[in-house]
């Protein structure tokens, strides 16, 4: 039990005589507690805080092993952190720690182990070469099948969590695929597609509407994708004499 104990020693003879006493105090005290809490599982480069959760009152000193972490800051409240630490390499990786009490009592050497997974890794592959604005691009990337997958500017593709998708170009700019893993781990890669205006409209200067299959439509030829809002014909009177809404066929 915790309290003050006095230890005496006699030496004597074998008849009792020439006896001689000491003595010496001896305090016991409660061996300290220390508990500690750090994220099971964490990414590579993550900053991770490690902290005590609770402790004995009185605890003079900590003594910590990071292992092959990283230290990047420290709140140092006699040693008993709070951490801020980082891992760069993947794996099962320890932190470990104990305090000491009155120069001598330590507590039981407390161990957390903590699993460091890999960022994914995501590559762009896209499907064309030149591109117009306002053209479907198939834009792809490896698959994982636990990881998911989000494009952006996302006004630009239909998300639907895939690594392979078509994505209508609207300008020129950056493609982003981030990819997560089921950790919450989250790689990024982004390809710079160059889409042009392509405005250059022509028309044939002749057509012959007789049904044998060779030129028997009059419509606007254009580079790339563009949206025929209306199209109309005239005489050379300037006599309305036809209009379209359609794209494919006038």
């Amino acid at each position: 039990s915790t309290r003050s104990y006095s230890v005496k020693l006699t030496v004597a003879g074998n008849d009792g005589s020439c006896a001689s006493t000491d003595s010496i105090m001896i305090h016991v005290i409660v061996a300290p507690v220390i508990a500690m809490y750090v994220k099971p599982e964490v990414c590579v480069g993550d900053t991770v805080l490690v902290a005590l959760t609770s402790v004995t009152p009185g605890i003079g000193n900590y003594t910590w092993d990071f292992g092959d972490a990283t230290v990047i800051a420290a709140t140092d409240k006699e040693n008993g952190g709070p951490f801020k630490v980082t891992w760069s390499a993947t794996g099962i990786h320890y932190i470990q720690t104990y305090g000491t009490i009155s120069g001598e009592c330590r507590s039981k050497n407390i161990i957390d182990t903590i699993d460091v997974s890999p960022l994914p890794d995501p590559k762009i592959t896209v499907g064309t070469g030149d591109v117009c604005d306002g053209d479907s691009v198939f834009f792809s990337a490896d698959y994982v099948p636990e990881d998911s997958y989000e494009w952006a500017p996302a006004h630009y593709f239909q998300n639907a969590n895939r690594p392979g998708i078509y994505g209508r170009v609207l300008a020129a700019g950056y493609i982003i695929l981030t990819e997560t893993s089921p950790f919450g781990c989250k790689g990024k890669d982004s390809v710079y597609v160059n889409a042009q205006p392509c405005c250059s409209i022509a028309f044939p200067n002749a057509f012959t509407p007789n049904g044998d299959g060779n030129n028997d439509v009059f419509r606007p030829i254009t580079n790339g994708h563009h949206l025929l809002h209306e199209f109309r014909i005239y005489n050379r009177w300037g006599q309305h004499i036809f209009t379209s809404y359609n794209d494919d066929r006038t």
